[in-house]
């Protein structure tokens, strides 16, 4: 028997970063996060034990991120 979905867990993945050829004064240039995979599946398994509903996306732009955050809590 399983137990009620307690609510929504969206797990956004972003391991490659995007790098401009002449980045703007004072922006951050972001490496890969080489092991993030790792962090995914520790955080799905502890979010899947409270009973959430999880969904993992990966690279993402920050468009999309914010987008699928307010979709997903309108629902």
């Amino acid at each position: 028997m399983s137990a009620p979905v307690r609510g929504r867990c969206l797990i956004i993945n972003n391991r490659y970063f995007d790098r401009p050829a002449t980045p703007a004064p004072g922006q951050v240039q972001l490496e890969h996060r080489d092991g993030s995979e790792i962090d995914v599946m520790n955080m799905l398994n502890v979010f899947q034990q409270l009973s959430f509903d999880c969904e993992v996306k990966s690279n993402v732009s920050s468009k999309v991120s914010c987008f699928k955050c307010h979709s997903k809590a309108d629902l």
